[in-house]
């Protein structure tokens, strides 16, 4: 049996909804609930795809998530995005 069950993945680029898919695998092989997800970035901070899948959706993540910031964020907008969009 795993203990502490931690998914690492990357490069999402904004297709949130393979976060999900990625745990109900995952969960499914390992035949236990995950603790985290890691996403090695690329996780795609960007406002606009943030809003219409966070928002407008009311989606959530199936497990709790963290990021590393890759090339592929706002850099600009990234800590207000973060803060923003933490719950």
């Amino acid at each position: 049996m795993i203990h502490g069950a931690v998914m690492v993945i990357s490069d999402v680029h904004t297709k949130y909804e393979v976060v999900n898919t990625q745990i109900r695998h995952a969960e499914q092989m390992i035949g236990q609930a995950l603790d985290h997800v890691l996403v090695l970035g690329d996780f795609g901070f960007f406002g606009n795809e943030l809003h219409d899948y966070f928002r407008r959706d009311e989606q959530r993540f199936l497990r709790p998530v963290f990021t590393l910031d890759g090339n592929h964020e706002d850099h600009s907008a990234l800590a207000r995005l973060v803060a923003e969009y933490a719950d």
